[in-house]
């Protein structure tokens, strides 16, 4: 009889996704700030800021990104943060709203895991959220919006 390994069965892509759903301590943070961060560096290109926009993907790994946009509503003109944060919504993944509602739950390392944000209860807290800080904005379509990022990281 011939005896295969288990494993072997398994390629680098299925294995990887398997652990990227299983894994209970990867936090959403992992997956979204990448597409966040293409939105900022965009974003600072368009208006015409290209040393700000490399210098935020130089900056980018040790630091949170909702941090730098904390400082940066301090640092620009109130017309351009208002900009810069309304179009977060429409051309990046709802970073912003995801850090801070993790902050608000008082997690350490402001960590939302991919197994929190499976649990109805988390989406539900994360829907009153978003009415409290965000109602300008169409709460089904920005859970949509997270539902199919997450889906195309884990692929």
């Amino acid at each position: 009889m011939l005896s295969v390994p288990l494993y072997s069965a398994l390629t680098p892509d299925i294995l990887s996704r398997k652990i990227l759903y299983c894994s209970f301590d990867v936090p959403l943070s992992a997956h979204v700030p990448f597409g966040f961060l293409f939105y900022l560096h965009t974003f600072f290109q368009d208006e015409g800021m290209p040393h700000m926009a490399d210098s935020l993907n130089v900056a980018a790994p040790p630091v949170h990104l909702a941090d730098v946009v904390r400082d940066l509503k301090r640092a620009l003109k109130p017309d351009l943060y208002e900009r810069l944060i309304e179009h977060s919504f429409y051309y990046a993944p709802s970073y912003l709203p995801l850090f801070q509602f993790a902050e608000q739950l008082r997690r350490p390392l402001t960590n939302l895991t991919l197994m929190d944000w499976e649990d109805d209860t988390i989406k539900e807290r994360f829907a009153k959220f978003m009415g409290k800080y965000y109602s300008d904005n169409d709460l089904p379509e920005i859970l949509d919006r997270i539902g199919k990022y997450l889906k195309k990281s884990s692929q």
